[in-house]
């Protein structure tokens, strides 16, 4: 029987990773023009630290400042994101198995990740908001709040 903590534990690793791991919508074959891709490893569909850019109107300039940040902090942190997501799996293995004490081990393993990855979130949102006109700074902010 499971603990209702091992439960709530489970549900907060993956929910969020669960929306990382959807795949894009097939295009149809005829298709020439090519879609954007929401699937793994593709952001949150509107939340995060991106979230809110989409109804900025962002300059080509500007969308190619904010590909370049997110490609540069994806380069910088590639072993922290490879490490949490090598965690999640092996948390997931060890539900399935019933392993309530190895799975705790994995969650208190990814837990000390947290700091890191928020420090991750925090580098984004400064980079955004270094390229970002401060009209779309007060609109980001009033979208988020």
């Amino acid at each position: 029987m499971r603990s209702p903590q091992l439960l709530a534990a489970l549900l907060l690793v993956a929910i969020p990773t669960a929306a990382l791991a959807q795949q894009a919508p097939i295009a149809p074959e005829s298709s020439t023009q090519q879609t954007p891709s929401y699937g793994h490893r593709s952001g949150h569909r509107g939340h995060g630290p991106m979230g809110g850019l989409k109804q900025l109107g962002l300059s080509d300039t500007q969308k190619q400042q904010v590909s370049q940040l997110m490609q540069s902090v994806k380069s910088q942190n590639a072993s922290l994101f490879e490490q949490q997501r090598t965690l999640h799996e092996q948390m997931r293995a060890a539900d399935e198995a019933g392993d309530e004490a190895k799975f705790l081990s994995i969650r208190n393993q990814m837990d000390a990740l947290r700091p890191q990855m928020k420090a991750v979130h925090q580098q984004i949102e400064q980079g955004i908001s270094q390229i970002l006109t401060p009209e779309q700074a007060t609109k980001l902010a009033q979208i988020k709040a």
